[in-house]
């Protein structure tokens, strides 16, 4: 039986409809305001809403959305839920709001739009993991716009086989790579060079993801002793606190006296009191002109993107014969399984062992 019943938080009248079965048992039912004052007024809003469910609940009538804006509803529902996951999401629908797609019809989110996708992020250089979490957001907004939202979508788009397969190689710095690649960085005075160069400085020697240390406050830096700095990881939703390598204190040192007076340690070009912001394009660059994806260096050992300064910093305390538990906790990895990718590059017992035995038969 369709309500109109008033709510103490609101002047307005408010709708309940109940949502019924093929037998006729209330399902759920869906509330909302009428926006009107008035309860005649408010009856009839809520009938109109009444016939429009049953339309869509009968005649599978679906009102329209483009995919910009499917994108930017989901967007909405996780920063309503407070989920960390938001930042990705504001970055995904951000990179189709300045492309042509933001306007095509949510119809067109299927897989030919998603492998299109993928094949854009693919040419500028992006991760597979990266890929792979954006076709996962525009699967998860199809699938909501379906279910949840009751919106015009294809219904015959498949998903299947659209993912980048896992990867299992970790690209590293290699040696000689890491004087290569700051050479390219190498500012001459140029302030965006500088930043580019002072962030990979930063990303290598701490291990922490991009977005963390673009975003990172000078009131999470030690800027008395210049020995810490304090990170939040937004992704599992943990924090840490890191000693600064020699070179990073000296980095965010001379930064300070330029501009500590800002929020951030590296603010965004335009708005000095927002962060920096998604931009890699300058040091996707920078590792092209070093060479670090030539043909035979990716079919050996991967691709090299920015986050394998990542994979650099945790290899090489690995190599060094840091234990995985403790490279876990300094990456901030929420399960120890996620370090196992590192494990080959310990030194292993069993590979010194043989070697000796080897060397004993060759004094017989």
């Amino acid at each position: 039986m369709l309500e109109v019943y008033n709510r103490p938080d609101s002047p307005y009248w408010w709708y309940k409809i109940p949502l019924l079965d093929d037998n006729g048992h209330v399902i759920r039912y869906e509330r909302g305001s009428t926006k009107r004052r008035d309860k005649r007024e408010a009856k009839l809003v809520a009938k109109a809403y009444a016939k429009k469910i049953q339309d869509r609940d009968q005649l599978d009538t679906r009102e329209t959305s483009t995919i910009q804006q499917a994108g930017q509803r989901y967007l909405a529902e996780l920063i309503a839920e407070g989920k960390p996951s938001q930042k990705d999401a504001r970055t995904f629908v951000d990179r189709l709001s300045s492309g042509t797609a933001s306007s095509k019809p949510l119809t067109h989110l299927n897989a030919g739009f998603l492998s299109n996708l993928k094949q854009q992020r693919l040419m500028k250089g992006y991760a597979a993991r990266t890929i792979n979490n954006e076709i996962t957001f525009w699967i998860t907004v199809f699938n909501r716009a379906k279910n949840s939202w009751y919106l015009m979508v294809d219904k015959d788009a498949r998903f299947d086989g659209i993912k980048l397969k896992p990867h299992q190689k970790t690209r590293y710095l290699l040696d000689g790579e890491e004087e290569r690649l700051l050479a390219e960085l190498e500012p001459d005075g140029d302030p965006k060079r500088q930043d580019q160069y002072d962030l990979v400085l930063f990303l290598m020697d701490t291990g922490a993801r991009y977005d963390e240390i673009a975003s990172v406050q000078w009131s999470s830096i030690d800027t008395i002793n210049w020995t810490t700095v304090n990170l939040y990881r937004n992704k599992v939703g943990n924090e840490g606190t890191l000693t600064l390598t020699d070179r990073t204190r000296a980095m965010l040192e001379r930064r300070w006296r330029t501009s500590g007076n800002n929020i951030y340690v590296f603010p965004s070009d335009t708005k000095p009191n927002a962060p920096r912001g998604y931009s890699t394009k300058g040091i996707r660059l920078a590792i092209k002109r070093a060479g670090l994806n030539e043909e035979h260096l990716v079919k050996r050992y991967g691709r090299f993107t920015v986050h394998s300064l990542r994979h650099t910093f945790a290899s090489r305390l690995v190599q060094a014969g840091m234990s995985l538990y403790a490279v876990s906790q300094l990456l901030g990895h929420s399960d120890t399984s996620m370090t196992q990718r590192y494990a080959h590059l310990a030194p292993s017992q069993v590979s010194q062992q043989a070697a000796d035995i080897l060397n004993k038969r060759e004094t017989i």
